[in-house]
């Protein structure tokens, strides 16, 4: 089955005011801040993963990204991917590189790590063409729940091509 649609958008909005001087009226400000990411070739984004995962205090899970199923139960694998949405509540998590086979995406550095606290979100995207390459040396990415007492639990979706 192919995918059909994709759109990953986010906003903020805000609104200020200061009514402190005396003798003029109220001043007022208000904005907002938009992104959405528009991939419209669905050649170069085919497939989405999307899943739930539950993280006992401590515990990590490893997303070999070769070996996937969409929501459509198809079984599938990575060639590149464009983007990752990471929402964590109960507790916070790391998103890493596997210890084995690791994907860097922008990650630098020795021991690359991005912490994400409960009730935060975390969107990575690269909208270039084709994006990162998962191959058999660069496939996994591990999420740690930061907590020795909570249960995290992550709602995460990966897209991305199969090419």
């Amino acid at each position: 089955m192919s995918l059909t649609s994709l759109s990953c958008n986010a906003q903020v909005g805000w609104s200020l005011e200061n009514s402190t001087v005396t003798g003029f009226s109220t001043a007022k400000e208000s904005d907002s801040l938009q992104w959405g990411l528009a991939l419209a070739n669905l050649t170069t984004v085919n497939q989405v993963y999307v899943t739930k995962l539950t993280l006992a205090a401590s515990a990590a899970s490893t997303i070999n990204l070769t070996s996937l199923s969409n929501l459509v139960s198809e079984s599938f694998s990575f060639g590149h991917v464009l983007g990752l949405i990471v929402l964590p509540t109960g507790a916070g998590v790391t998103v890493e590189p596997g210890a084995s086979s690791g994907l860097p995406w922008m990650l630098g550095g020795t021991t690359p790590t991005i912490t994400v606290n409960a009730g935060g979100l975390w969107v990575w995207s690269d909208p270039s063409t084709p994006g990162t390459t998962v191959d058999g040396t660069h496939k996994n990415i591990t999420i740690t729940n930061l907590s020795g007492s909570a249960t995290a639990i992550v709602k995460l979706a990966i897209f991305g091509s199969t090419t």
